[in-house]
C-alpha cells in the first residue's frame, strides 16, 4: 500500500519491470509472487487472469488518453517548449503511425533538429506515463471486484497490495509494454505491430477526426 501511495504522490511508476522477460518466450503471463498465487484456488486464479485480459484494452486506452494529456500539459507549462505543445499529436502520429524518423519529423513540423523532436515528443516518458495510468486503472477495477476472486480476505494481509501490484506490473508488461519499449529502441524502422502502437494510433486518429469536425 505504501508503494502504491508513493506512485500517486510522485506521479511516476517504477519502470524496472520493462526490462524483465521470459528467456524462452519473451513473455511472462504468470503471477510473479508464489505466495500470492498459492492463496488463490486454481479457478479463482484463472478467472483473475481472464478478468485482467478483458479489462486490459479499456485500461490501456484510458492510460493512453491520460498519458498524452500529461505530456501536452507538461509542455504547455514549459517556458522553452510551450510553443510545441500543439505539435505533439502530429509528431506522435508521424513517428508511430507513419514510421518517420525524428530527423524527418523535425523538417515536417518546423523544429530545429532531431534532439528537439526527441525532447518534445519524448516517447520513453510517454510510454512510462501510459504504463503508470494503465496499471493504476486496472488496479482500481480489480480492487472494486475483489469479491469475485476471493481477494477480500486477502486484503487484510500487509503484503496484499504489493503482491497485487507486482502481478499487475508483470501482466501489463508482458502483454503491452515490453514490446512497446523494444519498439522505441528500433529507431526509424519502428514496427507498428505492438498493441501499444496500434491503440495509440487509433486514439490519435480519433483526435484528428474530432478536430476536423
Amino acid at each position: 500500500l505504501r508503494r502504491y501511495d508513493i506512485w500517486i504522490r510522485s506521479g511516476f511508476p517504477p519502470s524496472e519491470s520493462l526490462e524483465v522477460s521470459d528467456s524462452d518466450t519473451g513473455r511472462d503471463r504468470e503471477l510473479p509472487d508464489q505466495n500470492f498465487t498459492n492463496t488463490l484456488d486454481a479457478i479463482a486464479r484463472q478467472e483473475l487472469q481472464q478478468f485482467c485480459g478483458q479489462q486490459l484494452i479499456a485500461c490501456l486506452d484510458l492510460g493512453i488518453e491520460q498519458g498524452l494529456t500529461d505530456r501536452i500539459t507538461k509542455l504547455q507549462h514549459s517556458r522553452s517548449y510551450a510553443r510545441f505543445a500543439s505539435k505533439v499529436i502530429s509528431g506522435l502520429e508521424l513517428i508511430y503511425c507513419h514510421g518517420k524518423s525524428q530527423a524527418e519529423i523535425a523538417s515536417i513540423l518546423g523544429m530545429t533538429n532531431q534532439s528537439q523532436v526527441s525532447r518534445v515528443l519524448n516517447p520513453k516518458d510517454l510510454l512510462n506515463r501510459v504504463r503508470f495510468w494503465t496499471i493504476d486503472k486496472l488496479f482500481h477495477i480489480i480492487s472494486h471486484a475483489a469479491h469475485q476472486f476471493n481477494l477480500a480476505n486477502m486484503s487484510r494481509d500487509p503484503d496484499y497490495f504489493r503482491n497485487l501490484m507486482e502481478h499487475l506490473e508483470a501482466f501489463v508488461d508482458a502483454e503491452v509494454f515490453q514490446e512497446a519499449a523494444a519498439e522505441i529502441m528500433t529507431g526509424k524502422n519502428r514496427s507498428t505491430n505492438s498493441l501499444y502502437t496500434q491503440r495509440l494510433c487509433r486514439y490519435l486518429e480519433t483526435l484528428k477526426q474530432e478536430n476536423h469536425d
